[in-house]
């Protein structure tokens, strides 16, 4: 039977970057996001949240973003609109998901850098070596393009006006990989990309060494400013997770080798247990790293003074998605979903379901369960989180009618949450020139 597609949303808006069609921040509970990606009949691959924006790369290798777009991170793209063209670069906001291009691979975001992989003989690359694409802000080298390029959507090199409809990322870094890319990664100013022979390439921001050790004459020990491969490793990787300044490599899960690279300050590097043998899946917010193990345990270390990162108690585990500050969960038994950490904006669901508002909005050491998605026969296909922000997929089967579906839920969920939501192209919040690191900084100061 055909499968449609559901995505819900909820946590920080204050830019638009849940895609619900306002900028209302605090979004709880988890509110259908209208007009979806993904179509209706159209997984999901991946979703990455930035410091105010959102990516969705689907199965079909479409993009789509919502939020912050003041510095073209949104794309370089035109659309036709009621006969008119449009450009990217005339909205800084984005409130509703836009499409943005075709013939994707792999997506991931710095705070305010977005950035593609194009893998060999796709469609838009008929070449034998993996293609990069960026654009919006850095300071860092986020774009891979050298020095002094930090806004590559309408730099030099950028096509200022392109095609209307055209979807097809342009220009793309003048380098390529040596190979395939099996998996791409982002902190909050640095990339890493893995490849299909097990090499690590990165770029961008390397002050606390999270892209390797170079030598200590070399510039790169403070920005990598095109895209090189990692020293260090002496093993073939097979996946990468990137948190605030580090980056956590994981190899085969049989044999569990992993390692850190990085600065040490909260031991996300000392307290690295020595194997990590039969993982299943990693995650790293900014200060932790978190394992999951194919027997569902879930093991969790670094930074652990406002929220403890693996409760007590916990029960087994199937899936993960790890926020800038905060876990989702999906237990094995029941599939419940649960999540802990930082939710000040509504990212770990409603926190008047604890008896005492928990302070500051840190969950520690305890979970909440969030059941305000609807729909019974409801199944949760993906759980994915970034900057204060979470996202369910969900799949629900058609009848044997052609065309009939249990809608009620999710009408019921849209006249529950509309007093929350607010208007449609509301007023953007005062938390939306803000950062999640600056938000989370006032919080900590309190």
């Amino acid at each position: 039977m055909p499968t449609r597609f559901t995505l819900y949303a909820f946590g920080s808006n204050g830019t638009g970057q849940l895609g619900i069609g306002s900028t209302q921040d605090k979004i709880h509970p988890p509110y259908r996001v209208p007009d979806p990606p993904p179509r209706p009949y159209e997984g999901i691959k991946s979703i990455r949240g930035g410091s105010g924006h959102t990516l969705i790369l689907t199965d079909s290798g479409t993009v789509w973003g919502s939020g912050r777009h003041v510095d073209g991170r949104l794309g370089c793209y035109a659309v036709r609109r009621n006969g008119n063209t449009t450009h990217s670069d005339s909205s800084t906001t984005l409130v509703l998901f836009e499409k943005i291009y075709e013939g994707i691979s792999f997506i991931a975001v710095t705070e305010s850098t977005s950035g593609y992989i194009l893998n060999p003989n796709t469609k838009y690359n008929e070449t034998n070596n993996a293609l990069l694409y960026t654009e919006g802000m850095g300071s860092h080298g986020e774009h891979g393009r050298g020095k002094f390029i930090s806004n590559s959507c309408y730099g030099k090199e950028a096509t200022p006006y392109p095609k209307v409809d055209q979807f097809r990322p342009t220009p793309v870094v003048r380098m390529s990989f040596p190979g395939a890319v099996v998996d791409f990664a982002a902190g909050l100013w640095h990339f890493i990309a893995v490849l299909d022979n097990g090499e690590v390439w990165g770029w961008g921001k390397n002050r606390h060494h999270q892209l390797g050790q170079f030598e200590s004459t070399d510039e790169r020990t403070v920005d990598v400013w095109i895209p090189m491969k990692l020293p260090g490793i002496s093993f073939s990787v097979r996946r990468a997770v990137c948190g605030k300044d580090f980056t956590y490599l994981v190899g085969d899960p049989d044999k569990g080798e992993h390692m850190v690279l990085g600065d040490d300050p909260n031991g996300v590097d000392s307290d690295k247990p020595t194997d990590v043998k039969g993982w299943k899946d990693i995650g790293a917010s900014w200060g932790t790293i978190f394992v999951l193990f194919n027997d569902g345990a879930l093991r969790g270390w670094g930074k652990s003074n406002q929220w403890v990162p693996v409760p007590e108690n916990l029960p087994p585990i199937d899936k993960i998605a790890v926020g800038s500050e905060h876990i989702l969960a999906l237990t094995s038994n029941g599939n419940r979903l649960i999540s802990w950490g930082w939710g000040f904006h509504g990212n770990c669901g409603d926190l008047r379901k604890f008896p005492i508002e928990p302070p500051h909005g840190f969950i520690s050491n305890t979970w909440i369960e969030i059941t305000e998605i609807p729909g019974h026969r409801d199944d949760i296909r993906m759980i994915a989180a970034g900057h204060s922000t979470s996202f369910v997929l969900t799949a629900e089967y058609e009848s044997e009618v052609v065309g009939e579906l249990d809608s009620q839920s999710d009408i019921d969920a849209e006249e529950n949450v509309a007093d929350a939501i607010g208007p449609r192209h509301g007023q953007v919040s005062p938390m939306a020139g803000k950062g999640d690191s600056e938000t989370l900084k006032e919080t900590e100061q309190r």
